[in-house]
């Protein structure tokens, strides 16, 4: 209840503001943009001795007509700061970046039980913050988003995501790796929606789940700060293993050099090896099927090894 209250007063609220911003405008004053500069205008248009009579009437009246309803709203706000406050799901979902406490507590109050959805991706749609499907003929068309569920809350997380890519653009907050990409490449208002879709998607997984939202870390590759050249060339090189390459590893087919291997003395057989080595040759390049390719190189390979360990 207090939540439709404070919807409709926000709307009236902004009625009034721009009212009296149109009539004063049809007297030459004009303020500066922004809800937080209404108060200024309507000071300075009261201040104002130069206008009708009937027209300080009128603007009398919007003026106390204005105080009345943010008076109001300032009573509601301070109610629905008192169930944030005192509501444990209204507090876990106000850590979610661009939702707030406002936010979290419409959220907290109008949201179905979030077991009614099987995901987040249902929840999200639920809100209206999923494109429409026009796809036909194998062939995919996505359009705008459906709209669909309680547009207040669907309005919320729009408006919260507006303002925190407005404190990203401004350099206020360090955006993470996926809004920086998706900045680079799409219109401010469709990354809007889509991080609006992103929060009811969190939002329904702390619902389910519990705890508080964690930003994750970013993304990127973090990269070692490399050696300076004088560094490099002052640490001393250290001595290579003196490996043997002798020809049993290459006849088993060992290729794993990790570690150092016993020397052989393969003095006296080395000349039949070689023989051997171009019987192989010969056997490969006289054959024509890939199976007798290996059955020779196998054949080969047996006589060597029978000769080596003889």
């Amino acid at each position: 209840m207090h939540a439709d209250e404070r919807e409709r007063l926000v709307s009236v609220k902004s009625q009034l503001s721009n009212a009296f911003r149109s009539y004063a405008a049809e007297f030459g004053i004009v303020g500066p943009a922004g809800r937080q500069n209404v108060n200024a205008l309507i000071k300075r248009v009261l201040e104002d001795d130069n206008l009708p009579e009937l027209a300080r009437d009128l603007f009398r009246f919007q003026a106390r007509e204005y105080a009345a309803v943010e008076a109001r709203l300032e009573e509601i706000e301070a109610k629905l700061m008192k169930w944030h406050r005192d509501d444990n799901v209204s507090r876990r979902l106000a850590t979610i970046p661009g939702v707030g406490p406002i936010g979290s507590t419409m959220l907290s109050m109008k949201a179905p039980p979030p077991e009614t959805f099987r995901s987040g991706r249902d929840f999200a749609a639920w809100l209206g913050l999923t494109p429409k499907d026009h796809s036909t003929g194998g062939r995919m068309r996505h359009g705008g988003i459906t709209k669909a569920g309680d547009s207040a809350l669907r309005s919320l997380l729009i408006v919260g995501a507006t303002a925190l890519l407005r404190h990203v653009r401004k350099g206020r907050h360090k955006p993470s790796p996926w809004i920086a990409a998706l900045l680079a490449r799409k219109p401010p208002k469709l990354v809007a929606v889509a991080l609006a879709n992103k929060f009811a998607r969190i939002a329904w997984r702390l619902m389910v789940s519990g705890g508080v939202y964690n930003r994750p870390p970013a993304a990127m590759p973090t990269y070692l700060r490399p050696t300076p050249p004088a560094a490099r060339c002052a640490t001393p090189k250290a001595p290579r293993a003196a490996y043997t390459r002798n020809l049993q590893d290459a006849v088993d087919g060992m290729t794993d050099r990790s570690r150092p291997r016993a020397s052989v003395d393969y003095t006296g057989t080395m000349d039949a090896a070689c023989v051997l080595g171009a019987g192989i040759a010969n056997t490969i390049l006289a054959s024509k099927h890939c199976s007798r390719k290996q059955a020779g190189h196998l054949r080969a390979s047996d006589q060597v090894r029978s000769l080596l360990s003889s």
